[in-house]
């Protein structure tokens, strides 16, 4: 797990890939976090940004394979449903 991003002459206007992960808490309830950014050295030493982070709980769902479906007439159509979560 890496919590801090270099970013050099060579580098500086690369952008760097922040992975955010949520742990499940067995709550439905959706939780926001606020991410800060800060830099230092050089002109950077005052420099802060943040990101505001949403976790959304996996709540019980169905996910169809298509939200419209086109039958002909006399004609049939298959599309498929499953779960969004396990059930508990």
């Amino acid at each position: 797990e890496q919590n801090t991003l270099s970013f050099t002459p060579s580098n500086w206007e690369m952008e760097q890939p922040v992975t955010v992960s949520a742990a499940a808490d067995g709550n439905t309830s959706p939780e926001t976090v606020t991410l800060t950014h800060s830099a230092s050295g050089g002109d950077y030493n005052t420099v802060s940004q943040e990101l505001e982070v949403r976790v959304t709980d996996a709540a019980a769902s169905l996910v169809l394979s298509s939200t419209t479906l086109k039958v002909d007439e006399a004609g049939s159509a298959t599309y498929m449903v499953k779960l969004a979560t396990k059930p508990t």
